[in-house]
């Protein structure tokens, strides 16, 4: 990609300033004194919470109007969880020390006792998103996840005389929301992209790559591919344009290799009568040199979902007139493709995020899990009903963010986010629930 600023728009930015926390605590192993990180913080309902950082360090001001009888839960593997009400939390000056729970650590290595094992995937809610998104780009870049564009619209079925009516309201996104894990702190960016939906972002070296989509007519009536590149550098906060993309599609899988910038699948239009039409097609951009290159086509045209994993994308699920079952393994220096096997429930556009040989897939109310390795597949099932969403992991933490609510009347974007402890996965059993 030419780094020219003909085709570019120069913004001067600021990074984003964090508001520093008034209410801020430590949490320590007793009796070491080692500070813990990814201590899980929340109240008797579980519905806002907090982490520690890596310095044992948490802060309270995602607890709104906080009570003096309040209680508060810190809660973490291997140890007891402690409970303290929130006027002694402020007497002990935010100091909290968790024992170690030995039997606690014993039952965790028990896979086959089905009497500890939970029915639900338990989480805690973080701090939301300011506004209400699904198909959105993001990347994780260090500690912080970054969230570029994405659609807020949402659609409606009102029943009349007998009839369904459809009310719906159409909004693209085109600002940049920052999430700082450490702090549980939003900050919104002053930059401005292109609004876009159904696209990819991702990052490399410095610069965030934001390509493909859809955008909508001025009439908000009419939807076109997105032809326009944007490239967000972090250093110098300037944003620049290239219009040179073979690849214009939406839902197509993507990810960075080698400093090349890979992109595969996709739909590229829709009938009146929601026909699609679909992309076997792969490209490469060489972001060093700035040229693409057209790759062999994939087994299928379809719309992907993919993550990388060491020299392979494995694309997970898809769509192609109906949500799909397949894994496919893409070998990146080959280029052979072959099939490891199917989902024990298809998945149309799931969140994916992989940790120590296990790639995590979410979609509606089901976690389902992908070592690779063994080639074992798992399901567990979460109280959330959620498409669209984007999935990261971090120090041992799965976070879940935005999506849609969607039922048989109703389209609702989610701005929530959500925190899941991969513990949760050793003490709660699997489930053949469709």
């Amino acid at each position: 990609m030419k780094q020219s600023y003909r085709f570019g728009i120069l913004f001067f930015l600021c990074f984003p300033t964090f508001v520093i926390a008034q209410e801020r605590g430590i949490v320590l192993d007793n009796p070491t004194q080692t500070p813990l990180g990814g201590v899980n913080i929340y109240l008797n309902d579980k519905n806002n919470g907090t982490v520690t950082d890596k310095n044992g360090i948490f802060d309270l001001n995602n607890f709104q109007n906080l009570r003096e009888n309040d209680t508060l839960y810190f809660s973490y593997v291997g140890y007891y969880t402690q409970k303290i009400t929130y006027h002694t939390l402020k007497e002990n000056k935010y100091k909290i020390e968790l024992i170690p729970n030995p039997q606690l650590l014993k039952e965790v290595t028990v896979h086959s006792d089905p009497i500890h094992l939970k029915r639900y995937i338990d989480y805690i809610k973080l701090a939301s998103l300011p506004v209400q998104l699904r198909a959105f780009g993001t990347c994780l870049i260090g500690n912080r996840i970054y969230v570029i564009g994405g659609d807020s619209s949402f659609e409606e079925k009102l029943k009349s005389g007998g009839r369904y009516n459809t009310f719906c309201w159409y909004k693209y996104r085109g600002n940049m929301y920052v999430y700082d894990i450490p702090t549980d702190k939003w900050q919104l960016n002053t930059s401005k992209f292109k609004e876009r939906a159904n696209h990819t972002v991702q990052y490399d070296s410095g610069k965030i790559y934001i390509l493909g989509g859809k955008r909508l007519a001025k009439n908000k009536k009419v939807e076109y591919l997105e032809d326009c590149i944007e490239v967000y550098d972090t250093l110098s906060q300037k944003i620049w344009k290239d219009y040179a993309n073979p690849h214009q599609a939406v839902n197509f899988a993507s990810c960075i290799y080698n400093h090349n910038l890979i992109v595969m699948g996709g739909s590229t239009r829709i009938k009146i009568n929601k026909e699609k039409t679909y992309s076997s097609k792969v490209h490469a951009l060489d972001l060093k040199t700035g040229y693409w290159y057209e790759l062999e086509d994939m087994p299928q045209a379809q719309e992907a979902k993919g993550i990388l994993v060491g020299d392979h994308i494995y694309l997970i699920g898809g769509y192609k007139t109906t949500a799909l079952k397949e894994i496919q393994n893409y070998n990146i220096t080959t280029g052979a493709w072959h099939t490891e096997g199917e989902l024990l429930y298809a998945t149309e556009r799931p969140a994916l995020a992989y940790h120590k040989n296990i790639i995590y897939i979410f979609e509606g109310d089901k976690i389902q899990t992908y070592n690779v390795k063994t080639k074992e597949i798992k399901n567990f099932q979460i109280n959330l009903f959620l498409k669209n969403s984007e999935l990261f992991c971090i120090d041992n933490k799965l976070y879940i963010l935005g999506g849609a609510e969607t039922s048989e009347t109703l389209i609702l974007p989610s701005q929530h986010l959500y925190c899941i402890d991969l513990h949760e996965f050793q003490i709660t059993a699997q489930s053949d629930r469709d």
